[in-house]
């Protein structure tokens, strides 16, 4: 109990009046003026405490004492709180406690989060599982708590699709059958699912090579099929094969073929749901290779007149060795009094033949007399000659890109031709002779107006570039790349639409007079192609590097081969 304090006061001159006054004798308590509530936020789980430290201060900033502060919750389903402050939470969410003194109050945000496992992680997000091949894989799921943290908890696992694969309680997805569906892993109120893809077992992929086959009427090919799995694994099935066209060949019951007519046709593969095709062709293609004709001194140039006289040329010897075709009856040899004679090409009407020389020279020899009539310079490196359409010009090509044009008559220099920027290995004119086209090692083929001798386009092919020879219709240049391969130039649109691979050192180009076959001389082949397909019809191994070539009209092939000798394909 507090104690009483009591003044008596007398008053007045002439008696005494007495007053008396009574007051608590404790001074009275400092007012308080700010309450703050710390933290002014927190988060904790469902069943967790958070302690409240509440300030209050007097008008002189001086801390009170804090016994009288009351506080309450005011979502109570989410977070209660007793008399000292202390929260505990009750349910998820988020609850606003107030703390009160007199007049004066302070309030702070708490928020409760579920207790246990609130997210699970389950990878990886797919899985592709087969039936007999890779049946298993193992899932890995991780379990957070509200803050994000590892738990060790361990989840549940189910298939949304159990006729197509299983899932142990330890995440182990094992195929069943093929198909897809989803695994779920649970933990508390997390879950997660990853996408499980089943493939079927047995072949998917059947590979059946080679793509393109090319065989002559009696002539047996192995075929050979690959099987793979789902997973892209090798397998050893029973391949069944069928012909597409048994009357043009047969297939036996191991992928032996066998040709019977010429023609076309797919040879089908299958096994289980796995299935290819390839395509057979049946050449018509009958020429046999004939035992080579020995010729001395290093054969390169070689051409076929309109007189069927052969003309080849011997680099070491220095001469021209003449043919009589088709009897192949060897003449005396000309001559030529210059060095490396490396082309030769006839006038349309045979009686002259002009012999290109490294060194510059361009012999004219007269063809009855057999004998040289003239002898020109070129000025330059002769690489490759050719007389225009009306006999009056020579075309004489360098190994620097430029053609020189020589007076056919005379020899006399009319002009030259920068056509590319490196060797011109090859020309050809055009069926009216109003253009010469130019292949050259830089990659290009020129097309020149031999009206004007003026460069018209050049066109990029691409390559070290070789041989050049018409199309039938006169559409398409067959360019000959030594690195081997055969490009098809549309001449109109000087664009390549075509190409394909031959041996190395692909070095001249020629199209058969029935139009069926091109033909393409390398560096130890001779290789024949159906023209319109660009298939390979034969390839003949032959000795040494196989160099110029020309058919006559009964569709017999020549070729110079460099290595000493004259190759005949009839």
């Amino acid at each position: 109990m507090k104690p009483i304090e009591c003044t008596l006061a007398l008053l007045g001159l002439s008696g005494f009046l007495a007053v008396s006054s009574c007051s608590d004798s404790t001074s009275p308590s400092p007012s308080a003026s700010d309450l703050n509530l710390a933290p002014a936020t927190g988060t904790i789980l469902v069943g967790q405490t958070l302690q409240l430290q509440p300030s209050l201060l007097d008008t002189a900033g001086q801390s009170l004492p804090t016994s009288g502060v009351v506080f309450t919750s005011r979502d109570q389903g989410v977070a209660v709180v007793n008399r000292d402050g202390l929260i505990t939470g009750i349910g998820p969410g988020t609850a606003r406690i107030v703390a009160s003194y007199t007049s004066l109050r302070d309030s702070m945000s708490v928020t409760v989060l579920p207790a246990g496992a609130v997210q699970v992680l389950l990878s990886p997000d797919s899985v592709v599982v087969g039936v007999g091949a890779r049946q298993t894989f193992q899932l890995t799921a991780t379990v957070y708590d509200a803050f994000g943290r590892p738990m060790s908890a361990e989840p549940s696992y189910s298939s949304s699709a159990p006729s197509v694969f299983m899932v142990s309680a330890s995440g182990t997805v094992t195929a069943v059958s093929a198909g897809t569906g989803w695994a779920r892993a649970t933990a508390g109120i997390g879950a997660d699912s990853s996408f499980v893809t089943v493939l079927p077992a047995g072949p998917v992929q059947l590979l059946l090579s080679p793509e393109t086959v090319a065989l002559a009427v009696n002539q047996t090919f192995q075929m050979t099929a690959t099987a793979y799995d789902a997973f892209g694994l090798p397998l050893s099935p029973q391949v069944s094969y069928t012909s597409g066209a048994p009357s043009v060949f047969t297939v036996s019951a191991s992928g032996m073929l066998t040709a019977v007519a010429p023609g076309n046709g797919w040879v089908h593969a299958t096994a289980g749901i796995a299935a290819d095709s390839s395509l057979v062709l049946v050449s018509s293609f009958s020429g046999v290779l004939q035992p080579r004709l020995a010729v001395g001194g290093g054969p390169y140039g070689l051409a076929l007149s309109s007189q069927s006289v052969l003309y080849v040329t011997q680099l070491s010897s220095g001469a021209v060795l003449p043919f009589s075709v088709p009897a192949l009856t060897a003449g005396t040899p000309i001559p030529t009094g210059s060095i490396y004679p490396v082309d030769v090409a006839f006038s349309a009407n045979g009686q002259t033949a002009y012999v290109a020389h490294l060194d510059g020279a361009v012999v004219v020899v007269d063809v009855a007399g057999g004998s040289v009539s003239a002898t020109y310079n070129a000025g330059f490196t002769a690489w490759r000659v050719l007389p225009s359409a009306d006999g009056t010009k020579l075309y004489v090509s360098s190994s620097d890109g430029r053609i020189r044009v020589l007076a056919a008559g005379t020899g006399s220099v009319l002009t030259t031709i920068t056509a590319a920027t490196d060797g011109i290995n090859s020309l050809v004119l055009s069926s009216d002779g109003s253009k010469l086209y130019a292949s050259s090692i830089a990659g290009t083929v020129t097309e020149i107006n031999t009206a004007s001798d003026t460069v018209g386009r050049t066109m990029t092919v691409s390559g070290f570039l070789q041989g050049l020879a018409w199309s039938p219709d006169r559409a398409d240049l067959y360019v000959a790349v030594e690195g081997g391969a055969l490009k098809v130039l549309h001449v109109a649109t000087g664009l390549v639409t075509g190409s394909v691979t031959v041996p190395t050192g692909a070095f001249s180009v020629a199209v058969s007079p029935d139009g069926k076959w091109i033909v393409v001389t390398t560096w130890g082949y001779i290789t024949v192609l159906d023209r319109p397909t660009l298939v390979t019809v034969r390839q003949f191994t032959v000795d040494g590097r196989e160099k110029n070539l020309a058919y006559d009209a009964a569709g017999t092939l020549y070729i110079a081969a460099e290595s000493g000798g004259l190759d005949v394909i009839k």
